[in-house]
């Protein structure tokens, strides 16, 4: 009987352990997580903290789905391994042997390094805890900041927006969210948020943190020297994968725990996957690492496939991106502009001043799509980009549709016929409930 153990419980982890009791029924899986709950949605967490939901709404696990997956949940944090011994060193001082690990511990939010940063009210927003802990301290306060400009800084201001609470934004860019919106589409999100009275201030990010003499923060000092009152401060900055516990373990880490497409290590017997694995694929001679949840689940499920002896691999994706900013959606799909790649870019606003598109070309056909305003479906999004649609043709075919004023805010497949089901690995561990917006 094989004995696999995974350090993690997210969704990487629990795709992993899907793999291997679908091919090794008779397999023994053991899953060690610092984190006390069940494998939850991290994705719904604004929802919860905006209080549209309770808790157990988020859970995506319960006791059957870890019976079902033959795993024994180890409540503990890892601190090192000893890959020449296969052992794990846990925080509680206890020694765990390994037979086959999978590291699958995710990101830790990044620090703004600056004075006052550890005073209380300053919070992360990664975890069910810190959603925890923002929910309860917006209670009572009536004024909130937010720093970083990425899609779980705006999730935050629109929680505090939503609470009733004054809220200052804080973005380091001239442009919001630059990898992926064009120019006219910050423009429109950033109008939003005015209007929903959120105090963006671009190109500005904090430099100091006051508190009081209790240790709670009472106000920031931004980079343009001007203070600013807060009682709850979200620091929203990015994330940077787990590699500290490795020292000395004899897995080579860069950025993040180095991998091949097999989701393999430098190390006998160990695979990595999600947030934290950095994948070099065949041929390439950049790694990369992607941050997303629904990226991590195929790599878990090759992960698991390798440990249990299949001979999976795992295929880089292509870039899906999907928000909203407030009551905006937003999508985007494929290559964006960069200072490395050459791409151009053409911008397609509706009358409206509210539904846009930025459609990417390398001079003749389209390779990324972002749209904002009118929710149109995955389905549309590949359409453009796989079909290697001319860019005149795209341009044509994205014009007609805002002149038909289909500015309704539900998500249709307007361009490209929708299939019945979406392309996706054979293993979803989403569960069946739903959190809807409210």
């Amino acid at each position: 009987m094989a004995e696999y153990t995974i350090v993690g419980n997210s969704i990487a982890a629990n795709s992993a352990a899907a793999r291997i009791v679908s091919l090794d029924p008779g397999a023994r899986v053991t899953l060690i997580s610092d984190e006390p709950e069940p494998y939850y949605s991290r994705c719904a967490l604004m929802y919860y903290a905006m209080d549209h939901c309770c808790e157990r709404d988020i859970y995506i696990a319960d006791k059957v789905h870890y019976e079902r997956l033959h795993a024994e949940v180890v409540h503990d944090r890892v601190v090192g391994v000893d890959t020449e011994n296969h052992e794990l060193a846990l925080e509680s001082g206890d020694k765990r042997d390994y037979e086959k690990l999978l590291l699958a511990v995710g990101a830790s939010p990044r620090r703004m390094g600056i004075e006052g940063e550890d005073a209380e009210g300053v919070y992360d927003f990664t975890t069910l805890e810190h959603a925890r802990k923002v929910r309860a301290d917006a209670e009572r306060c009536e004024r909130a900041a937010v720093v970083g400009g990425g899609l779980i800084g705006s999730e935050v201001a629109e929680v505090f927006h939503k609470l009733g609470l004054h809220c200052d934004y804080f973005v380091k860019e001239s442009t919001f969210f630059p990898a992926f919106c064009s120019a006219d589409q910050s423009r429109i999100i950033l109008r939003r948020f005015g209007e929903c009275h959120i105090n963006v201030h671009m190109s500005r990010t904090l430099d100091r943190v006051q508190a009081e003499d209790g240790g709670r923060i009472t106000a920031a000092t931004d980079t343009e020297g001007d203070r600013h009152e807060m009682e709850l401060l979200v620091r929203a900055i990015g994330v940077t994968p787990r590699t500290e516990f490795l020292e000395g373990s004899g897995v080579d880490v860069d950025r993040g725990i180095l991998v091949d497409d097999t989701m393999r290590t430098s190390a006998p017997d160990v695979w990595a996957a999600g947030d934290c694995a950095e994948v070099r694929f065949p041929g390439r001679e950049s790694s990369v690492i992607q941050k997303l949840w629904y990226t991590a689940q195929p790599m878990g499920w090759i992960a698991g496939a390798q440990m249990a002896g299949a001979d999976d691999r795992y295929e880089e994706t292509i870039t899906y991106l999907s928000a909203m900013f407030m009551d905006l959606d937003f999508a985007g799909y494929g290559e964006m502009p960069a200072p490395w790649n050459g791409l151009q870019e053409i911008s397609l606003t509706a009358a409206n001043d509210v539904d846009s598109a930025r459609i990417v070309h390398d001079g003749e056909k389209v390779v990324g799509i972002t749209f904002l305003g009118t929710a149109l479906t995955k389905e549309d999004c590949e359409h453009l980009v796989l079909e290697e649609m001319p860019v005149e043709t795209a341009c044509d075919t994205v014009r007609a549709l805002y002149e038909a004023k289909m500015h309704d805010r539900a998500p249709k497949a307007r361009i490209a016929r929708r299939r019945r089901l979406s392309r996706r690995p054979p293993f979803w561990p989403f569960g069946r409930k739903k959190t809807w917006r409210v």
